[in-house]
């Protein structure tokens, strides 16, 4: 076999070559791709734009739980008598040092704080509970 047929038989069949009116009708498309690149990063720019407030609610929300739980335990441990300042009061001072406002305080005999905060994120009023004292069966040190 001659090196001039080994070639000619690698070469695409002209069926498969595109035609002068192929070419033509093609031309337009130049670009078309970069175009749809930049519209689909544009539609990914708008969603994450869209979600990122609900982001931060998320994020400030675990931390008012944390606040919520802090300020029922400070107001737990002033109820047993470690603290001499009133249950809410520490509660309130607790939930303002980690930025919410206690919202609800109540102490049963028991010695077990019940209490609420809120916050506003991005227009939205969230709120968080929690609750806080002794082991069932166990009294409070101010009870002995």
């Amino acid at each position: 076999m001659t090196l001039a047929r080994t070639f000619a038989s690698r070469r695409t069949p002209s069926r498969l070559r595109p035609t002068p009116a192929d070419r033509t009708a093609l031309a337009g498309e130049e670009g078309s791709g970069s175009v749809a690149g930049v519209g689909v990063l544009l539609a990914v720019c708008a969603v994450l734009l869209a979600l990122a407030p609900l982001g931060a609610a998320v994020a400030a929300r675990q931390r008012l739980v944390g606040a919520a739980d802090s300020a029922a335990l400070a107001a737990a441990d002033a109820s047993s008598g470690r603290r001499p300042d009133s249950p809410c009061g520490i509660a309130a001072a607790v939930a303002a040092a980690d930025g919410a406002h206690l919202t609800a305080c109540a102490v049963d005999p028991a010695g077990v704080a019940a209490v609420t905060v809120s916050t506003t994120v991005v227009g939205w009023p969230i709120t968080a509970a929690a609750r806080a004292g002794p082991p069932p069966g166990q009294s409070t040190m101010a009870s002995t």
